[in-house]
């Protein structure tokens, strides 16, 4: 099977997935800022939102500039508005071609840490993986972050002497990434340790630099944007505390759950609350004096962003108001198979660990990559949709796990890469 029939398949799989499911957003979460701030931009009235009791965002002129969340994926749904009419069925298009992209970036991540049998392999599994086809309908950021994600690490398993243009390109998906989510910054730390395990740090300061540099070409207008609309210093976005707080405090599940006292959730519909940086020392304090409890926290988080991929079918359904295809059994038996594949894969990529860490090197960043995004997950909270970005990396794992095992069926013994 070629790469172009496997992308073919995703893309095929995707399109059938939000054409035949009824997904809407959600009131007072991601999917319904999102939607809104994007048509409200791509309709000429900035990025803002208002919010109106039992109807949640709204869009339309008069509300106040939003900077909940990071605006990169507002930003990409707006210039497709722009183009072809703000819609729901426009903005899971994009999480449509976006998936589609993320399996060419699965194959290229695999074949240049392997060889092209396991990065088949690897791109079959994205193509069908269940709840990367499931998300697509659902209106979260995820989807399209993993696209250039993903892509900087092909980018990384490939080129093994970086050229200016390839530490420029690198630096401008990262930066592209961080303003849809902050935490793709750990790439080029990334970078940092793939290039410097080809040559000596000091013939590596240039591209990193450069890389470093060219990402700034996205971050550093949003941030000049955000102040410059809120009249005031502004990050990225204005929910680090909130998410902070989330993670550790006396409620905390290990997941998002919405904070119970009504001050805590101003943060979500009021423009007031955009400098409160009470919640990250209440965070802080509480992650200091509960050291145990801090300890289960973290297995929870990393269990939550890992498994649980049944959560996608949740928000398929726009959390629990429309079965999947009108029917609760199917919506049963999609969440069991999400979550059976989940587990399978992770197992899978476990059992890689011999072969990927064989030769060492450059296959060790497949794991520094995942320990990072895991340790970012600890200090926050774990949610399934999260482990999408690096979903290529354990797709990749898995897949050197099928060729190892089929390889001792038929009696041979090379590992998966060895022979390329």
């Amino acid at each position: 099977m070629t790469l172009g029939l496997v992308t073919a398949l995703g893309l095929g799989l995707r399109l059938a997935w939000v054409l035949s499911v009824e997904t809407d957003v959600v009131r007072i979460v991601d999917m319904q800022w999102y939607y809104v701030t994007a048509s409200n931009l791509a309709g000429g009235h900035g990025m803002t939102v208002k919010v109106i009791p039992g109807m949640g965002y709204v869009a339309g002129a008069g509300g106040f500039e939003a900077v909940l969340w990071p605006p990169g994926y507002s930003l990409t749904l707006a210039a497709f508005f722009k183009a072809f009419g703000a819609s729901l069925l426009t903005a899971k298009l994009v999480n449509v071609m976006a998936g589609a992209g993320t399996i060419v970036a699965t194959y290229l991540l695999a074949r240049g840490m392997f060889d092209v049998r396991t990065a088949i392999i690897a791109a079959v599994l994205c193509a069908v993986y269940p709840a990367n086809i499931i998300w697509s309908s659902v209106l979260y950021s995820d989807v399209v972050f993993a696209l250039p994600f993903a892509l900087t690490l092909a980018i990384l398993a490939s080129v093994r002497t970086p050229s200016a243009a390839a530490a420029i390109v690198v630096g401008l998906l990262v930066g592209y990434a961080a303003i849809i989510r902050p935490p793709a910054a750990i790439l080029l730390l990334v970078a940092a340790a793939v290039w410097t395990t080809e040559a000596r740090f000091s013939s590596m300061v240039r591209p990193l630099t450069l890389a470093a540099l060219a990402s700034l070409a996205f971050v550093v207008p949003v941030l000049i944007w955000n102040s410059v609309r809120t009249d005031s210093a502004m990050l990225l976005s204005q929910n680090l505390g909130y998410n902070l707080r989330i993670g550790h405090a006396p409620y905390s599940t290990g997941r998002y759950t919405t904070p119970p006292a009504e001050a805590d959730r101003q943060i979500l519909v009021s423009p007031q609350h955009r400098s409160d940086w009470s919640q990250a020392a209440d965070a802080l304090d509480y992650a200091v004096t509960h050291p145990v409890r801090e300890l289960e926290l973290s297995a929870k988080k990393v269990f939550y962003l890992y498994t649980t991929d049944s959560d996608s079918v949740i928000w398929a359904t726009s959390a629990g108001a429309d079965p999947i295809w009108g029917s609760l059994t199917a919506t049963e038996r999609l969440q069991d198979i999400a979550d059976i594949v989940s587990y399978a894969i992770i197992v899978l990529a476990i059992a890689s660990i011999p072969v990927a860490l064989s030769r060492g090197g450059r296959r060790s960043i497949l794991w520094l990559t995942l320990l990072l995004w895991t340790a970012i997950h600890i200090a926050f909270f774990g949610e399934p949709r999260y482990h999408l970005p690096v979903l290529p990396i354990l797709l990749t794992l898995a897949s050197v796990s099928i060729c190892t095992s089929w390889d001792a069926l038929r009696g041979h013994s090379t590992p998966a890469g060895d022979a390329a």
